[in-house]
Protein backbone atom coordinates (compact mmCIF):
# COMPACT_ATOMS: atom_id res chain seq x y z
CA UNK A 1 0.00 0.00 0.00
CA UNK A 2 2.90 2.52 0.83
CA UNK A 3 4.60 1.87 -2.64
CA UNK A 4 1.05 2.82 -4.45
CA UNK A 5 0.84 5.91 -2.58
CA UNK A 6 4.22 6.43 -3.09
CA UNK A 7 3.94 6.29 -7.02
CA UNK A 8 0.41 7.82 -7.43
CA UNK A 9 2.39 10.89 -5.56
CA UNK A 10 5.24 10.78 -8.18
CA UNK A 11 2.13 10.55 -10.93
CA UNK A 12 1.15 13.74 -9.06
CA UNK A 13 3.63 15.86 -9.16
CA UNK A 14 4.83 14.46 -12.62
CA UNK A 15 0.81 15.70 -14.23
CA UNK A 16 1.59 19.27 -12.02
CA UNK A 17 4.93 19.82 -13.16
CA UNK A 18 3.46 18.87 -16.84
CA UNK A 19 0.67 21.33 -16.96
CA UNK A 20 2.12 24.25 -18.42
CA UNK A 21 3.07 22.32 -21.51
CA UNK A 22 -0.26 20.08 -21.62
CA UNK A 23 -2.84 22.74 -20.89
CA UNK A 24 -4.88 24.09 -24.25
CA UNK A 25 -4.43 28.02 -22.96
CA UNK A 26 -2.41 30.84 -21.12
CA UNK A 27 -4.51 33.33 -19.07
CA UNK A 28 -2.21 36.57 -19.39
CA UNK A 29 -3.20 38.57 -16.19
CA UNK A 30 -3.97 42.20 -16.79
CA UNK A 31 -0.91 43.94 -15.91
CA UNK A 32 1.17 41.75 -18.06
CA UNK A 33 1.93 41.28 -21.53
CA UNK A 34 3.41 37.78 -23.03
CA UNK A 35 4.54 35.93 -25.92
CA UNK A 36 3.90 32.83 -27.41
CA UNK A 37 6.78 30.36 -28.61
CA UNK A 38 5.82 27.23 -30.76
CA UNK A 39 8.53 24.51 -31.11
CA UNK A 40 11.04 27.67 -29.63
CA UNK A 41 10.06 30.09 -32.73
CA UNK A 42 8.32 33.07 -31.72
CA UNK A 43 4.43 32.70 -32.78
CA UNK A 44 2.82 36.01 -31.53
CA UNK A 45 2.16 38.60 -28.86
CA UNK A 46 -0.40 38.02 -26.44
CA UNK A 47 -2.63 40.03 -24.58
CA UNK A 48 -4.18 40.34 -21.48
CA UNK A 49 -6.80 37.56 -20.78
CA UNK A 50 -7.46 34.09 -22.37
CA UNK A 51 -5.09 32.93 -24.89
CA UNK A 52 -5.48 29.68 -26.90
CA UNK A 53 -2.42 27.36 -27.47
CA UNK A 54 -0.91 24.10 -29.02
CA UNK A 55 -0.46 21.85 -26.16
CA UNK A 56 3.09 20.29 -26.30
CA UNK A 57 4.20 23.15 -29.45
CA UNK A 58 3.73 25.97 -27.94
CA UNK A 59 5.47 28.05 -24.43
CA UNK A 60 3.84 31.58 -23.30
CA UNK A 61 6.25 34.02 -21.51
CA UNK A 62 4.57 36.86 -20.17
CA UNK A 63 6.10 40.18 -18.29
CA UNK A 64 4.60 42.79 -15.97
CA UNK A 65 3.87 45.25 -18.23
CA UNK A 66 2.90 48.46 -15.38
CA UNK A 67 4.88 51.33 -15.14
CA UNK A 68 7.59 51.06 -12.66
CA UNK A 69 10.96 52.52 -11.36
CA UNK A 70 14.22 51.70 -11.00
CA UNK A 71 16.84 53.37 -8.58
CA UNK A 72 20.49 53.53 -10.17
CA UNK A 73 23.42 53.17 -8.36
CA UNK A 74 25.11 57.14 -7.67
CA UNK A 75 28.12 57.31 -9.56
CA UNK A 76 30.97 60.09 -9.00
CA UNK A 77 32.06 61.65 -12.20
CA UNK A 78 34.58 64.46 -13.46
CA UNK A 79 32.99 67.39 -15.31
CA UNK A 80 34.17 69.05 -18.36
CA UNK A 81 35.99 72.18 -15.29
CA UNK A 82 37.26 69.28 -13.71
CA UNK A 83 34.84 69.07 -11.10
CA UNK A 84 34.01 66.09 -8.97
CA UNK A 85 30.48 65.19 -8.99
CA UNK A 86 28.23 62.64 -7.20
CA UNK A 87 25.02 61.89 -9.06
CA UNK A 88 22.18 59.29 -7.97
CA UNK A 89 18.86 58.73 -10.20
CA UNK A 90 15.35 57.04 -10.43
CA UNK A 91 14.33 56.03 -13.73
CA UNK A 92 10.59 55.36 -14.57
CA UNK A 93 9.82 53.30 -16.88
CA UNK A 94 6.80 50.53 -18.44
CA UNK A 95 7.44 47.36 -20.90
CA UNK A 96 5.40 48.54 -24.29
CA UNK A 97 6.39 45.82 -26.72
CA UNK A 98 7.11 42.25 -24.86
CA UNK A 99 8.52 40.28 -27.94
CA UNK A 100 11.44 42.97 -28.52
CA UNK A 101 11.34 42.84 -24.35
CA UNK A 102 11.70 39.33 -23.86
CA UNK A 103 13.49 38.13 -27.29
CA UNK A 104 16.25 41.02 -27.45
CA UNK A 105 17.93 41.15 -24.22
CA UNK A 106 18.88 38.98 -21.44
CA UNK A 107 18.95 40.78 -18.28
CA UNK A 108 16.56 43.51 -18.46
CA UNK A 109 17.27 44.94 -15.52
CA UNK A 110 21.07 45.45 -16.21
CA UNK A 111 20.42 46.09 -19.63
CA UNK A 112 18.73 49.31 -18.52
CA UNK A 113 21.05 50.29 -15.51
CA UNK A 114 23.86 50.31 -17.80
CA UNK A 115 22.40 52.24 -20.33
CA UNK A 116 20.91 54.71 -18.51
CA UNK A 117 24.37 54.84 -16.03
CA UNK A 118 25.85 55.76 -19.27
CA UNK A 119 23.89 58.11 -20.73
CA UNK A 120 24.19 59.90 -17.03
CA UNK A 121 28.09 59.74 -17.63
CA UNK A 122 28.12 61.08 -21.26
CA UNK A 123 25.92 64.01 -20.16
CA UNK A 124 26.95 65.03 -16.70
CA UNK A 125 30.94 64.71 -18.19
CA UNK A 126 30.30 67.16 -21.35
CA UNK A 127 29.42 69.88 -19.12
CA UNK A 128 30.88 72.47 -16.64
CA UNK A 129 29.54 72.44 -12.95
CA UNK A 130 27.59 75.89 -13.90
CA UNK A 131 26.12 74.40 -16.83
CA UNK A 132 24.70 71.35 -14.76
CA UNK A 133 23.24 74.24 -12.52
CA UNK A 134 21.39 75.97 -14.92
CA UNK A 135 18.21 75.99 -15.77
CA UNK A 136 18.39 76.33 -19.30
CA UNK A 137 20.15 73.23 -19.45
CA UNK A 138 17.86 70.57 -18.98
CA UNK A 139 20.43 67.84 -17.91
CA UNK A 140 17.49 65.53 -16.68
CA UNK A 141 15.61 65.62 -20.56
CA UNK A 142 19.30 65.16 -22.00
CA UNK A 143 19.66 62.02 -19.82
CA UNK A 144 15.91 60.69 -20.44
CA UNK A 145 16.65 61.26 -24.40
CA UNK A 146 19.35 59.21 -24.79
CA UNK A 147 17.96 56.85 -22.42
CA UNK A 148 14.73 56.48 -24.50
CA UNK A 149 16.73 56.15 -28.25
CA UNK A 150 18.62 53.24 -26.20
CA UNK A 151 15.78 51.41 -24.18
CA UNK A 152 12.98 51.52 -27.01
CA UNK A 153 14.53 49.18 -29.10
CA UNK A 154 14.19 46.72 -26.27
CA UNK A 155 10.72 47.32 -25.87
CA UNK A 156 10.83 49.67 -22.74
CA UNK A 157 9.20 53.20 -22.75
CA UNK A 158 11.36 55.65 -20.42
CA UNK A 159 8.96 57.95 -18.97
CA UNK A 160 10.85 59.88 -16.77
CA UNK A 161 14.64 60.69 -15.24
CA UNK A 162 14.66 62.12 -11.96
CA UNK A 163 18.13 63.12 -10.09
CA UNK A 164 17.68 62.43 -6.21
CA UNK A 165 21.21 63.54 -5.81
CA UNK A 166 23.97 66.16 -8.27
CA UNK A 167 26.63 67.71 -5.76
CA UNK A 168 30.38 68.47 -5.70
CA UNK A 169 32.28 65.43 -3.80
CA UNK A 170 35.42 65.16 -2.30
CA UNK A 171 37.19 62.01 -2.98
CA UNK A 172 39.69 60.85 -0.82
CA UNK A 173 42.70 58.65 -2.87
CA UNK A 174 45.19 56.37 -1.31
CA UNK A 175 48.49 56.36 -3.04
CA UNK A 176 51.92 53.90 -1.74
CA UNK A 177 55.00 54.14 -3.31
CA UNK A 178 55.44 51.17 -4.00
CA UNK A 179 52.26 48.72 -3.72
CA UNK A 180 54.41 45.39 -5.10
CA UNK A 181 56.07 45.10 -1.31
CA UNK A 182 52.79 45.49 0.28
CA UNK A 183 52.28 41.58 0.98
CA UNK A 184 55.95 40.93 0.76
CA UNK A 185 57.07 38.67 4.05
CA UNK A 186 59.90 40.42 5.54
CA UNK A 187 60.05 38.16 8.13
CA UNK A 188 62.86 36.15 6.46
CA UNK A 189 65.80 38.36 6.20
Amino acid sequence: MIAEVSVFDKLMELVSQSWDWLKPFEIVLAYEGGILLRLGKYNKTLSPGLNWKWPLFDYAITCHTVITTMKLPSQMLTTIDNKQVGVGCIIKYKIVKPRDYLLNIWDSQDVLRDIAMGAIKGVITRQTWEELLKAEYDTEGAVLHEVRQECGKFGMRILKVTFTDLGIIKTLRLMTTDSSNLFEDKSHG
